[in-house]
């Protein structure tokens, strides 16, 4: 048996590819396909575990054996082809793969309709793998195809909170709901759409477009009136007994949440278009001077990067902003305080100070850290003061993100800015983490920000520079003992979402750098 062959080993990708490209022929003596449709998703769901499923017999054929055993192509695939390879055991396989990544469109054998296969990733993050593959033959499923954006729409519903809303009417005194605490989840029926006033919701939608210049953005009283007849797009969370029709205060609180959810529809939309336009450039850039990220970029250099405002009579204020200001200038501000407002120098921001504020003694624009961005900061600082080894091969530079339409957005992760960009330089390795300091209790353990560590290593495979490594970390300053009751996870499983604890102050930042030269 010195001669015998040894098998050959490819993968999914490379066998994929080959089907496409028509290699596999059948003989005439093979049977014909048979496999169910629940066979094909039972395959799929083997294949995506890592479960074996046996070996392929193939003999290299030529155009006369070929021609001889009279050989077709797989089920469903049209074209001449490139065939190469007879099969002899492992027809059905095939077939169904074929089918299943490739969508031919043709029914199945002995079916009316065509399926198609697709993997419920909510369901297979969650390892819930008997219902995480599944198909459908519904002529919804094939129009969607053909309609990226309503895909998008089908599997990212916008999720509406109204809770904080009701909190604010009752903290006001005026009447609110009284939930029990957990989040009712619904839509709006056609009922309460019946009395909404579209065309208030028209003009409100053209003035929102309108603020951000989404001059090239058509918008329509029909097709306002056709998306909100589609509940299909977006969860709304808000007390049962606010849906119910006993008065018309209720009417306008439906009024104020349609016009909510068509604001957030209409951000995703123009979002999602102008990425589809984007995407074929994207690309990774130098950071330059003048990036709208720096404070005062294309301003006067004259003039001070924050503005504040203060009441005229308040001299000590303007006092203590004039020692801010010089001792800015001196490049001698360590830490600084005065009536609720605070100035941090951490010398690997790019610029100097961050600023925070508690209480409203001042107004300063642009807007300063919240509380949880400025003890990331705090404890990023101290980090890097405590543990010079750990950089002494590495530098660490810092960036605040500046919010939409001047920082750094993805739309894929629901036109998510997160606070913070994070260099770690290794050589000529440039290691990106981009962190976002915030509470998470309001959000569903599905929800894109929170997925965004698995879609910005998607981005990176895309982007394909091996100099570049792209990581992404949600810094919760929600207790970590709430989220686990709420999305019934351990720590552990909440790490595997690059989910860290800000409330484990002496080992969070290391978890993330750690992870960063890891990765």
């Amino acid at each position: 048996m010195r001669d015998a062959q040894k098998p050959d080993h490819i993968n999914l990708s490379q066998l994929i590819s080959r089907l496409r490209e028509g290699r596999y022929v059948i003989p005439d003596f093979q049977r014909e396909f048979e496999w169910k449709p629940s066979d094909i998703r039972d395959l799929l769901r083997s294949i995506f575990r890592d479960y074996y499923i046996g070996s392929l017999l193939l003999w290299k054929g030529n155009k006369e054996n070929i021609r001889s055993l009279s050989c077709e192509p797989v089920y469903g695939y049209e074209g001449q082809g490139n065939p190469e390879h007879i099969v002899l055991d492992g027809q059905q396989r095939l077939t169904a793969l074929y089918y299943a990544f490739l969508a031919p469109d043709h029914p199945l054998p002995t079916r009316a309709n065509r399926y198609f296969y697709y993997v419920k990733v909510d369901k297979f993050m969650s390892e819930e793998f008997d219902t995480a593959f599944e198909y459908d033959w519904s002529t919804k499923v094939a129009r969607m195809l053909g309609h990226p954006e309503q895909q998008y729409a089908e599997h990212n519903r916008i999720v509406l909170n109204w809770y904080p809303k009701i909190q604010a009417i009752k903290a006001a005194g005026l009447a609110g709901g009284d939930g029990d605490g957990l989040l009712h989840q619904t839509v709006l029926s056609p009922r309460h759409v019946a009395f909404l006033d579209v065309d208030h919701l028209y003009f409100e939608l053209e003035r929102f477009k309108a603020e951000r210049g989404w001059y090239n953005l058509n918008l329509t009283r029909d097709g306002i009136t056709e998306l909100l007849a589609d509940n299909t797009w977006y969860w709304l969370q808000i007390p049962e007994e606010e849906l119910v029709g006993d008065s018309f205060e209720k009417v306008r609180v439906w009024q104020d949440i349609a016009l909510a959810l068509l604001k957030k529809y209409t951000e995703r939309y123009y979002g999602f278009r102008k990425q589809a336009w984007e995407l074929p450039h994207l690309e990774y850039r130098e950071l330059e001077t003048d990036d709208p990220n720096f404070l005062g970029v294309r301003e006067d250099p004259e003039q001070s990067y924050y503005r504040v405002l203060y009441d005229k009579s308040r001299d000590d204020i303007a006092q203590k902003l004039h020692e801010l200001k010089g001792v800015i200038e001196s490049g001698t501000l360590k830490r600084w305080e005065f009536s609720g407002l605070k100035a941090l120098a951490f010398g690997q921001h790019l610029y100097q100070p961050l600023l925070y504020l508690e209480g409203n003694d001042v107004e300063i624009s642009p807007v300063t850290l919240n509380r949880g961005e400025f003890r990331f900061v705090e404890d990023l600082k101290a980090f890097h003061d405590a543990n010079v080894s750990f950089f002494e091969t590495r530098q660490l530079y810092l960036l605040r993100n500046m919010s939409r339409g001047r920082g750094v957005g993805f739309f894929e992760a629901g036109n998510f800015h997160p606070d913070f960009i994070l260099w770690l330089l290794e050589g000529d390795k440039q290691r990106v983490v981009f962190v976002d300091p915030k509470g998470i209790h309001h959000l569903g353990k599905d929800d894109p920000k929170i997925r965004f560590h698995a879609t910005i290593k998607e981005i990176e495979q895309r982007l394909g520079d091996q100099s570049v490594t792209l990581d992404s970390f949600i810094v919760s300053n929600t207790p970590a003992v709430t989220m686990e009751m709420q999305w019934s996870m351990d720590r552990a499983e909440l790490r595997q979402r690059n989910i860290v604890f800000q409330q484990d102050a002496s080992s969070y930042i290391d978890e993330i750098l750690r992870a960063a030269t890891t990765a």
